[in-house]
């Protein structure tokens, strides 16, 4: 088996461990996007199949993990335990209208509205893409991008 597939296997375990972590919460029917332990849809590109554990960790980050993306929420555990859920159409409703009510911004600064950014207690950033405008576009598209 490569390395490629270990990492990723590692990943989606580590997903599975984190929505194990906050199953009790979650709606009927939600799909796991991605956590912060990695970004399970990343598959593009992949390291070659001759790199060292040391590219493969690099592609595949595995910070200690704070959340987990879901299709319609944002799950947040603190370190003391306490689970917080995060609708993300409330997220989205709500950075829309500061972008609707500012019509002069230029579409850059439109988009740097709708991301959701995300601190996790290790100091790490997450940068939640809701590409142009509504929850349901995440939903479709689900990206989730690490911001070092």
């Amino acid at each position: 088996m490569g390395l490629r597939k270990v990492a990723q296997e590692h990943i989606t375990q580590s997903l599975v461990d984190r929505v194990r972590a906050i199953e009790g919460r979650m709606e009927p029917g939600e799909v796991p996007i991605a956590s912060s332990a990695g970004e399970l849809g990343r598959r593009e590109p992949v390291p070659p199949e001759g790199a060292t554990i040391a590219e493969v960790k690099a592609h595949f980050p595995a910070p200690d993990g704070d959340f987990v993306l879901t299709d319609k929420n944002l799950y947040y555990r603190d370190p003391r335990g306490m689970v917080y859920k995060l609708p993300l159409r409330d997220f989205v409703a709500w950075r829309q209208q500061i972008s609707d009510s500012y019509p002069t911004l230029s579409p850059a600064l439109r988009r740097r509205i709708l991301e959701i950014d995300v601190r996790l207690s290790d100091g790490s950033r997450y940068v939640i893409e809701s590409g142009k405008l509504f929850a349901r576009q995440i939903r479709r598209v689900g990206r989730v991008r690490r911001r070092w």
